[in-house]
C-alpha cells in the first residue's frame, strides 16, 4: 500500500506569526512542519501522530501575553493506493489539533534571578526558560521583537525581591489545569478543576 497526506495548517494561535510550511517526505514517510515531524506512516499503512518535541520552538514564537495556551490545527487529506491488488484507491480526511504542553502567564511574585543572557527577542528568551530546569519565570527587558537582556527567575519567598514576570506552567493540559471564573454573581465565581473527560462533547467536565 502507499499512503500520502496533504495538509494545511490553521494557526489558531499565531497572531501574525508566519505559519511553518507543511510537506510530506515520501522517502521517510513522514509529514513535517518545517523541519519538525508530526506524522509517520508505518509499513502497514497506519498513521502515527507523534509531534516532535522540537515543535516547542514554533510555539515559543507566539506572543505569550496574548494567548496562554497555544495550538495548531492541521487539516489533512489522506490518499491510499494499493498497487497489485484489486482494491480501489481510498480517500479520507484527518483533523489533528496539536497543543503546547506549557502555558505562560504574567504573575507578580518574589523571586531571585538565576541567569541573565542577551537574546534577540522575547521568543528566544521564552525558549531558554522552557529548556531550563531552574527557570520558573522569565522577563525580557526590551520590546518583544528587539534584542535585550533575558532574565530567568526562580521563586524565592524569603530572600527574593518583588517582580512581575511571565510564569512557566508545566504539564499544561486540559485534564491537569483548572480555570478561574470571574462573574458578577459571587456564587458562580471561583476555581473549577476537571473531574472527567466528556467524549461526546470533546472536552473536560469541571
Amino acid at each position: 500500500s502507499h499512503i500520502q497526506l496533504s495538509c494545511r495548517v490553521e494557526a489558531e494561535s499565531y497572531n501574525g506569526v508566519t505559519n511553518p510550511h507543511y510537506h510530506f517526505d515520501s522517502l521517510i514517510n513522514m509529514g513535517l512542519l518545517g523541519s519538525h515531524h508530526i506524522f509517520e506512516v508505518d509499513q502497514h499503512g497506519s498513521i502515527i501522530v507523534a509531534p516532535a518535541e522540537s515543535m516547542a520552538k514554533i510555539f515559543d514564537d507566539v506572543d505569550a501575553d496574548l494567548l496562554k495556551r497555544k495550538s495548531l490545527l492541521v487539516r489533512c487529506g489522506v490518499w491510499g493506493t494499493f498497487p497489485g491488488t484489486p482494491f480501489e484507491p481510498l480517500y479520507t480526511s484527518l483533523v489533528v489539533k496539536i497543543k503546547d504542553s506549557m502555558c505562560w502567564v504574567q504573575e507578580k511574585f518574589r523571586g531571585t534571578v538565576v541567569a541573565t543572557q542577551t537574546t534577540q527577542n522575547a521568543a528566544n528568551c521564552r525558549n531558554l526558560c522552557r529548556g531550563s530546569k531552574t527557570c520558573s519565570h522569565y522577563k525580557h527587558d526590551a520590546n518583544k521583537d528587539d534584542q535585550g537582556p533575558c532574565k530567568m527567575y526562580r521563586v524565592d519567598t524569603e530572600g527574593g525581591t518583588p517582580v512581575t514576570a511571565t510564569a512557566k506552567v508545566t504539564d499544561c493540559s486540559d485534564m491537569n489545569t483548572c480555570i478561574r471564573l470571574k462573574h458578577s454573581r459571587w456564587v458562580i465565581s471561583g476555581d473549577y478543576c476537571p473531574v472527567a473527560y466528556d467524549f461526546a462533547r470533546g472536552g473536560p467536565v469541571y
